[in-house]
């Protein structure tokens, strides 16, 4: 070998080994879309313990970056208190709940836990126990294991009125027996999740997601061009909620193909007396009733509360609440009012937070990103803190 083709082999090595330290590092100190979930055959989907990540707004949101942590047990947010040392709330619910677009003392869990605390003049943990793109299945499977080991004095459950009764026909944890009752269901993965949940080089290295994170935030300040919107309509969302409930329902399809992209569940909205509609409407009863029973036979007591979709509480918060307005079937409470029944029918104590969104853009965020701002986290933590003092629920 030559001394030049030495120099060379030894300057590739050099800068090899630059590479793989600076991506270390980067995802080390600055988690630009690392990985936090992992898959379990229990429900699907869960945080990975220790694990961290930076969560970068869309520019028209600002463009902030957010550091998300998560604890040892597999929660948001510090260490849990030890057992007795404050009253516990747990949080389940979907992003809404797991508000990885707000640092934590922004959050939904931390400033209900703030209220409370200041409210009751004693020791309160709001355990965050949100998961991006989980449903109410998911944490019907979750609670079987987890009340026994929290052992919280009361279960708040979020139940996102634009996707929920859409999440079980894709999580596929349950199907509605021939009695109505919620039965379990053994779903099948697919196995491009195992590469979905994996760390690629170099698509997904440190320095991959941080180079790509500056350039939006650098094209919106120069530029002004943020990121384009996801493309979607009421009638290809119309579609794809039927496809979902004949897969899973007609033709028994029990492969599950993604985890996180929520669709909002236009059958329901625009076509409320299909059979698709009224099926995830009975199944979602049935699975709050799933819910209920297993936190009698905990002695938790649950709350309720039932969020409105933006595309439902702003009349023109993006083109497909524009659109939907213009069906002659569409009622902007229609996939609210039936969350609400479906958990009162449940016999569950039910907060419907509509009224309070209604109308109020500034509560959500804009560009393709429908999860609640500052505003909205404070709004609805305020309001969901008067209805559990006011509840006896805490004792």
């Amino acid at each position: 070998m030559s001394q030049r083709t030495r120099r060379f082999a030894l300057a590739g090595a050099t800068l090899a080994a630059c590479l793989v330290a600076a991506d270390w590092l980067l995802r080390t100190a600055l988690p630009v879309g690392a990985m936090v979930y992992r898959l379990t055959p229990e429900f699907h989907q869960a945080y990975i313990p220790g694990a961290s990540k930076i969560f970068v707004h869309r520019a028209e949101n600002g463009g902030d970056w957010v550091r998300v942590d998560v604890n040892r047990d597999g929660f948001r947010g510090d260490a849990l208190e030890p057992p007795g040392a404050a009253l516990r709330i747990v949080v389940y619910g979907d992003s809404f709940i797991a508000s990885e677009f707000a640092p934590i003392e922004e959050s939904f869990g931390e400033r209900l836990e703030a209220i409370l605390e200041a409210r009751l003049a004693r020791p309160v943990e709001v355990v965050n126990a949100g998961v991006v793109g989980f449903g109410p299945g998911q944490v019907a499977r979750r609670m079987e294991t987890e009340l026994a080991v929290l052992e919280p004095a009361l279960v708040v459950l979020a139940v996102t009125s634009g996707n929920d009764a859409g999440d079980l026909m894709r999580n596929k944890l349950y199907r509605l027996g021939h009695d109505g009752r919620a039965l379990r269901n053994e779903p099948d993965p697919d196995p491009r999740l195992d590469a979905h949940f994996a760390k690629r080089f170099p698509a997904n290295s440190g320095l991959a997601q941080t180079a790509r994170a500056a350039w939006r935030r650098l094209r919106f300040l120069l530029l002004g061009v943020g990121d384009p919107e996801t493309p979607h309509s009421a009638e290809h969302l119309l579609a794809r909620a039927r496809r979902d409930h004949r897969r899973f329902v007609d033709e028994g399809n029990d492969r599950v193909e993604n985890l996180f992209a929520d669709a909002w569940d236009a059958d329901i909205a625009l076509d409320p007396g299909a059979r698709s509609s009224r099926d995830k409407r009975a199944l979602l009863e049935a699975v709050l009733v799933e819910v209920r029973e297993i936190a009698e036979r905990a002695e938790v007591p649950v709350q309720v509360v039932v969020l409105p979709a933006a595309v439902d509480a702003v009349p023109e918060y993006d083109a497909l609440a524009i659109e939907a307005r213009l069906d002659p079937d569409y009622r902007a409470r229609a996939l609210s009012e039936a969350a609400v029944a479906a958990a009162r029918n449940a016999k569950l104590p039910t907060i419907d937070l509509f009224d309070d969104f209604e109308g109020r853009a500034e509560l959500y965020y804009r560009g393709g990103d429908d999860h609640w701002s500052p505003a909205g986290q404070a709004l609805a933590a305020e309001r969901v803190a008067a209805e559990l003092l006011g509840s006896g629920l805490l004792r």
